[in-house]
C-alpha cells in the first residue's frame, strides 16, 4: 500500500511540475523535445558547491549538463517544507540530491536546441525505496562511526552514524535512518534514546494539573516500562536463538533490560511520593509550581541552565535535567537549541527540588505565538536599491516606507522570470514583497506590470 502511495504521489508532483509546458520529456532513460521545459530521467552525476548551490546534474543518455543555481527548488517526497533552495535544504536534504538516483527537472526556459543551456527551476528527486525507516533495537557495538543494533525480530543491522550522533552499548533507541543512491548500509539521520521518551512522560505526570490528569498519566507511564520491558525480553530471547554464541551482544541486552528495570522502580518510587503529596491536599501540591514568560536572557551547556528574563522582575535561572521538556517552534528540542533572545512563551519550574540552589524546569516552550504575524507583506513602487547594503527600499500603497533586507535565500521574479537585486531599479511596481517582520529579511520580491486578464483590454 505504501509503494502505491509512493507512485501516486510522485505521479501527481510530476504532474504538476511540468504543468504548462509545451512538451514533456519522459523515457526509459531520459527523452525529450526540442520545445520540452520538463525533463524525467535518471541520474549519472550530480555536483553541486555546498557554499551556494551553484552547480550541475547530468542525466544518462543527455550530453547536456543542467544548470542549478541558487534559486533552483528542490523537493524529496514525504519532507516538508517542499520546494526549497539549497541553502534552506537540511543537511539530510542535500544528501537525497547529491545521492539521488531519478529526478524531474522543470527548466526556467523551453530548450530551443539540443546543446542550448539549460538552467533548472525546478527538481523534485524521485525515490526507489521509502525515504526515512525507523529501527529500533538496542545498541550491542559501536566502532568508530559504525553501530550495530539488534532490532525487534532479534537481527543484528549495522548502521553508520552522522557526525554529532553519539550511542553507547546497552542503549534501547530509535534510529532514523536512510539509505542514499551507491550505498549499502544504512545511514542513521537521527538517534533517539527511548528513555528519554519515558522520562517526558514522567515529566508531563509531575506538572499534573488534577488529580484526574495525574491518574491517567502515571498509569500511562506504568504501562509504557512494562512494555518495552516485555520488548526488550522478546529481543534476547530471539537474538539467543538466531545467535546463541554472540555472549557480548547478550550482555548488552541484557544490559538494557536492568537498566530498565532499574528506571521502572524509580518511576514507581516517584509515582508513590506524589500520591502520598496529593492524598494531603492537591492545592497545596500545586502550589510547589511557578510559571514565568519572557525571553532566553543566556544558556550554559556545562551546568546545563537557562536564564529566562521576564518583562517585568528579576530573571530566573532553571536547571534543565533529562527530565525536562523543552519544546522550540512546535517541535521536541533540547538545551542547545535554545539561544538567546528566543521568546518563552511558559516555563514551569518547581519550587521544591533535591538541590535547594537551583530552580528544576518541567516545561520550556519556546517560539512566537501562532496568533502573532511572523510575516508581512507590502506592494508598491521602488524608492531606492541599495547594492553595497543588498537592500531594496518600498514606497507601500498605503503611504509608508518599508526598507526590506535582500538574503541569500530570497527570491526575486521580474515580469513573471527570477531575477537578481541588480535587475531591480527605481520606479518598478513591486506586486507582493514578503519579508520577516522582526528581521525585515525578505522572503519573496514579486515585480512588474501584472499581466492582463483574458476577456480585459
Amino acid at each position: 500500500m505504501g509503494k502505491i502511495l509512493l507512485v501516486i504521489t510522485v505521479l501527481v508532483l510530476f504532474c504538476g511540475l511540468v504543468l504548462g509546458s509545451t512538451a514533456s520529456a519522459m523515457a526509459k532513460e531520459t527523452e525529450e523535445t526540442a520545445v520540452s521545459r520538463g525533463l524525467f530521467g535518471t541520474v549519472d552525476s550530480v555536483d553541486i558547491a555546498d557554499e551556494d548551490g551553484s552547480g550541475s546534474i547530468a542525466l544518462k543518455g543527455v550530453e547536456q549538463r543542467v544548470i542549478v543555481n541558487p534559486d533552483t527548488r528542490y523537493h524529496i517526497p514525504t519532507f516538508v517544507p517542499p520546494w526549497q533552495t539549497w541553502a534552506e535544504l537540511s543537511k539530510e536534504g542535500k544528501l537525497y540530491v547529491e545521492g539521488a538516483d531519478r529526478v524531474a527537472i522543470l527548466l526556467a526556459e523551453p530548450m530551443a536546441e539540443p546543446t542550448s543551456e539549460r538552467i533548472a527551476l525546478k527538481v523534485m528527486v524521485i525515490p526507489q525505496h521509502p525515504v526515512h525507516s525507523h529501527q529500533v533495537g538496542v545498541v550491542v557495538s559501536v566502532d568508530g562511526d559504525t553501530v550495530t543494533i539488534v532490532n525487534k525480530a532479534g537481527k543484528e543491522i549495522t548502521i553508520t552514524l552522522p557526525e554529532g550522533v553519539e550511542v553507547t552499548p546497552g542503549e534501547f533507541v530509535t534510529l532514523v535512518a536512510g539509505r542514499f543512491a551507491n550505498q549499502v548500509r544504512l545511514r542513521a539521520l537521527a538517534a533517539h534514546e527511548i528513555k528519554q521518551l519515558a522520562n517526558r512522560l514522567r515529566n508531563q505526570m509531575e506538572a499534573a494539573q488534577g488529580p484526574k490528569d495525574f491518574g491517567r498519566l502515571s498509569a500511562l507511564l506504568e504501562r509504557a516500562y512494562e512494555r518495552h520491558i516485555k520488548v526488550l525480553e522478546r529481543i534476547k530471547a530471539k537474538f539467543e536463538k538466531r545467535y546463541p554464541g554472540q555472549t557480548g551482544a547478550i550482555a548488552a541486552i541484557e544490559q538494557a533490560i536492568e537498566n530498565w528495570k532499574t528506571n521502572r522502580e524509580s518511576a514507581l518510587q516517584r509515582i508513590e511520593q506524589i500520591r502520598e503529596r496529593i492524598r494531603a491536599g492537591w492545592e497545596k501540591w500545586k502550589a510547589q509550581w511557578n510559571k514565568i514568560e519572557g525571553t532566553v536572557a543566556g544558556v550554559d551547556l556545562v551546568g546545563q541552565t537557562v536564564t529566562i528574563a521576564p518583562e517585568e522582575g528579576t530573571p530566573v535561572t532553571l536547571k534543565v535535567t533529562e527530565f525536562t521538556l523543552v519544546v522550540k517552534d512546535g517541535r521536541p528540542a533540547s538545551l542547545a537549541d535554545l539561544a538567546e533572545d528566543d521568546v518563552v512563551r511558559e516555563a514551569i519550574y518547581s519550587k521544591e527540588t533535591l538541590e535547594k540552589e537551583t530552580l528544576e524546569a518541567q516545561f520550556i516552550v519556546v517560539g512566537t505565538p501562532k496568533w502573532e504575524a511572523r510575516w508581512s507583506e507590502v506592494s508598491g513602487t521602488i524608492a531606492n536599491v541599495d547594492p553595497s547594503g543588498q537592500t531594496v527600499t518600498i514606497n507601500s500603497t498605503e503611504g509608508d516606507t518599508v526598507t526590506v533586507q535582500v538574503v541569500a535565500t530570497t527570491r526575486i521574479v521580474k515580469d513573471g522570470r527570477l531575477a537578481t537585486l541588480d535587475d531591480l531599479k527605481p520606479d518598478d511596481v513591486v506586486r507582493k514583497a514578503i519579508y520577516l517582520t522582526d528581521t525585515l529579511k525578505a522572503k519573496l520580491i514579486v515585480v512588474g506590470t501584472p499581466k492582463p486578464r483574458p476577456g480585459r483590454h
